[in-house]
């Protein structure tokens, strides 16, 4: 079950770490039953609340050529950043 969990929540689990899962697992699902349990019958949906957002105004901008000039390193006419992983 630990295998499978990991799979579908795309983790990778050590060999060593599978103890730690399998005696955590039962507290976590005890847990998503008290969630479970809790009556939200009287709330309304998120849907009947729409979010207040502000108006799109179009506003002037930069130049390109002055946003470019201020990247520390640039390939083309694009930033040129450190990967992240």
């Amino acid at each position: 079950m630990i295998d499978q969990l990991a799979r579908l929540a795309r983790m990778d689990i050590l060999d060593s770490e599978r103890p730690q899962f399998i005696e955590q697992l039962p507290r976590i699902m005890a847990y998503v039953g008290q969630l479970q349990s809790i009556k939200t019958e009287q709330i309304a949906p998120e849907r009947d609340h729409p979010a207040r957002l502000r108006d799109d105004l179009v506003e002037p901008s930069q130049s390109a050529a002055k946003i470019l000039a201020a990247a520390p390193e640039r390939s083309e006419d694009f930033w040129k950043v450190k990967a992240v992983m």
